[in-house]
């Protein structure tokens, strides 16, 4: 036993050692390999068709230019008749004018 004590240089070779190989791990997770990048094979280019001239938009309403058309909801039944009865009353002459 007191050679082991006696002998510091022992100690420090397996402390050696221990950081030797360390080193070696952390060299050996950084190094890099060779970067090959596979050459990626490409879809064949296609055309997209060709937008068709849209047709104008017409209404599905009828064209009517000899007349205005107003549209007027008011209640005509329940307590708010009357009041309903007055608004149209109002629209009508208004529209007449």
């Amino acid at each position: 036993m007191a050679d082991r004590a006696a002998n510091p240089q022992r100690k420090l070779s397996k402390v050696m050692r221990f950081a030797a190989l360390g080193v070696a791990a952390l060299l050996a997770a950084c190094s890099t390999g060779p970067r090959i990048i596979p050459e990626v094979e490409r879809p064949p280019v296609v055309e997209a068709p060709r937008p068709v001239a849209p047709r104008p938009i017409t209404n599905a309403l009828p064209q009517d230019t000899a007349r205005h058309r107003v549209a007027l909801l008011v209640p005509l039944t329940g307590p708010n008749a009357g009041v309903g009865t007055s608004l149209s009353n109002a629209t009508q002459l208004a529209i007449l004018d």
